[in-house]
């Protein structure tokens, strides 16, 4: 009952081994020469040393085309239970990481926060001054930095070594 084509349809021999061909290029693309099938099926006459292509697979083609379908359908179901089942252990994975990671954060985020409130309370007024004469300061020795800069790469650009860097 459960055949992969009706008799009527196959024409002959060459025929009906084209047909159980194609069916096998299929199950090969879906990745199911990996799992054994039933004893008797045409995977096996594959492997046999005295092996006729155009007649060795039709006996099989009416005979075992429904253990094979069956076997087919189960190893694709197999497969997607052992998928389903690694995505589900994954997903259960990342989620307690990602619970560990939040609460480390959490306590993290706390000390700092505790951290800034004493310094606050240890420098009530002052501290606004010393950080703006601060950010002065660096603002003054960036520019001075970036000046010096310019003017060493000039010179280097100008020594009489500079073509020699420049080519190595």
């Amino acid at each position: 009952a459960e055949r992969l084509w009706s008799a009527r349809e196959v024409t002959d021999v060459v025929d009906a081994a084209n047909r159980l061909h194609n069916f096998r290029c299929l199950l090969l693309a879906r990745g199911l020469n990996a799992e054994p099938l039933e004893a008797g099926t045409f995977c096996e006459a594959e492997h046999d040393a005295h092996y006729d292509p155009p007649y060795a697979r039709v006996p099989y083609a009416v005979a075992h085309s429904a253990d094979v379908h069956a076997a087919a359908i189960e190893a694709v179901r197999a497969r997607e239970r052992a998928k389903s089942r690694a995505e589900a252990e994954r997903r259960a994975e990342a989620k307690s990481l990602e619970e560990a990671t939040t609460s480390e954060e959490r306590k993290r985020r706390e000390e700092a926060t505790s951290r800034a409130e004493r310094r606050s309370r240890h420098h009530e007024e002052p501290r606004h001054r010393t950080a703006r004469v601060r950010e002065s300061v660096k603002t003054t020795h960036a520019v001075r930095d970036d000046r010096k800069h310019h003017e060493l790469r000039h010179r280097r650009a100008s020594s009489p070594r500079a073509h020699h860097r420049q080519l190595r």
